[in-house]
């Protein structure tokens, strides 16, 4: 809701509140009580239509990073064993591929820490059977691309929440605002 909006809505519990401590002095006047039965709601539906406003994304972005930093965790360790296993092989060119920092793929963008990430399970994968004695299991290569897809979902999921926010903000809320504004007097 924009600030616009707050004060008409703060205004309109406002006028609420005072028709409330004088209800005795209208309550006798037929029309008057109908008009305030209809401010009323829609003050009521305005107040509702306000609790959509206030969608987060915090939690969102806070469920991302912590699939985002598992991931990384996970890749990091099995392509620590898995260099060794190169370096073990004389294969310096997959160790080369196969270094790669915690640090570092946090600061990255996402879509390029999901590239790197996924090019660790792809390389991973090739090497499944000479890797076992490594420790690295077929149960941490699935953990790993489980992880991967699941912070892939979650990459443009705060984008998502925050414009559906701003949406909702821009269509809902001034529709019933604009509903509330022909108001008998």
């Amino acid at each position: 809701m924009n600030q616009k909006e707050v004060n008409f809505l703060s205004m309109c519990r406002s006028v609420q509140q005072v028709l409330d401590t004088y209800k005795t002095t209208w309550w006798a006047v037929p029309v008057f009580v109908q008009n305030v039965e209809m401010f009323t709601q829609l003050v009521s539906e305005l107040s509702t239509a306000a609790k959509g406003a206030e969608l987060r994304s915090t939690g969102v972005t806070e469920h991302k990073l912590d699939t985002e930093v598992r991931a990384v965790q996970l890749a990091v360790n099995l392509a620590k064993r898995a260099s060794v296993y190169a370096l073990d092989t004389n294969n310096p060119a997959l160790h080369d591929q196969l270094r790669i920092s915690r640090t570092a793929l946090i600061q990255r963008p996402d879509n390029l820490t999901l590239s790197k990430l996924r090019d660790v399970y792809t390389r991973l994968q090739a090497l499944a059977a000479q890797l076992q004695p490594y420790f690295i299991t077929e149960t941490d290569l699935n953990n790993l691309n489980e992880l991967n897809n699941a912070f892939e979902q979650q990459i443009s999921r705060p984008r998502t929440t925050i414009v559906e926010r701003k949406t909702y903000n821009q269509e809902h809320i001034p529709e019933q605002i604009a509903q509330s504004a022909p108001l008998p007097v």
